[in-house]
């Protein structure tokens, strides 16, 4: 299939949504200020859910696939994310070691898939990981808990087996549509959210953030549901439909540098030296396996190049 030519809109577009994606996360840690982590996520995907439902069709796939999407893909994420900012997590660092989820996902694909890796994406996953290393010997310099750290790699894990359900989705049942996967895979962890709500979250603040929002968690709560997961999402996923993966996905390598840079400008968080140089070589090697085939490429290019040999005319 022959995939059009990125247009100024179309690469405008794909920025937006990873803006809105990058500042997800200090959205996020503003949210939980004045409302329980569990019951903001639960009010999320509930409004991602209603009313939308109503009017698209379910996806035509067994409901054991929704159902493990949206249990991993929702549930298992946000939960261990909005909980990890909850105690302290900074928002920038949050967006930065979610994105381990490319590694959970690489190393799921070999065991479940038989996928190959090759040695620049080794390289690349050995560098993110001595950043990560990096960046937990930087915490013992700061009063930053390491349990937010833990949760947020849990949340990466969650994503990877989500992307794994979603990788099965698309081959068996090809043809499902993106938005109608999110709206529907949002029923799920509604009911797990408000219960884990009620079992492990203080009633007056429940009670309280319900009968008297905040303009700012009412503000959040529609950033988090109709522009980070609606718009982001449906965007995303007619971008890569229509421009092809290799052309999209890079362009997610921009979200945790604009979580980071938004949770310095907006929260203050700051990187002592040893967090910031862990950070930048996540990024590298983020870049590095993510970009693995053009890097290929560049080489194969350098080196096929023949030299250039002038030589004089015969005089004679």
């Amino acid at each position: 299939m022959t995939r059009k030519i990125m247009n100024a809109r179309g690469l405008a577009l794909i920025l937006l949504v990873v803006f809105v994606w990058g500042i997800n996360f200090v959205i996020i840690t503003i949210g939980i200020k004045d409302v329980p982590p569990f019951l903001l996520a639960g009010l999320r995907f509930s409004l991602v859910a209603f009313p939308l439902m109503l009017f698209l069709p379910k996806p035509t796939i067994p409901f054991r696939w929704l159902f493990s999407y949206g249990i991993t893909m929702s549930f298992g994420q946000f939960s261990f994310l909005f909980y990890a900012l909850y105690v302290g997590m900074p928002s920038g660092q949050a967006s930065l070691l979610l994105q381990m989820q490319v590694f959970v996902t690489a190393i799921l694909g070999v065991l479940i898939y038989q996928d190959t890796l090759n040695r620049w994406q080794l390289f690349g996953g050995i560098m993110a990981l001595t950043g990560i290393g990096l960046l937990l010997y930087g915490v013992i310099e700061t009063d930053i808990s390491i349990l937010g750290y833990l949760l947020t790699f849990c949340a990466a894990c969650s994503w990877g087996v989500g992307n794994i359900c979603n990788r099965h989705i698309s081959i068996q049942y090809k043809g499902t549509n993106m938005l109608q996967l999110v709206v529907w895979g949002a029923l799920i962890p509604i009911i797990p959210f408000f219960t884990f709500s009620l079992l492990f979250e203080d009633h007056q603040h429940i009670i309280h953030a319900i009968t008297e929002p905040s303009l700012t968690s009412i503000l959040a709560l529609l950033y988090l549901s109709i522009v980070a997961s609606l718009f982001g999402y449906s965007v995303w996923g007619m971008s890569i439909a229509k421009y092809g993966t290799a052309n999209v996905v890079p362009f997610a390598l921009l979200v945790p540098v604009i979580g980071l840079l938004s949770g310095w400008v907006i929260l203050d968080e700051i990187l002592n030296s040893i967090q910031f140089v862990g950070c930048a070589v996540i990024i590298i090697g983020l870049c590095v396996y993510s970009l693995n085939q053009k890097l290929i490429q560049w080489l194969q290019a350098s080196r096929a190049e023949p030299n250039t040999i002038i030589e004089k005319p015969d005089e004679s």
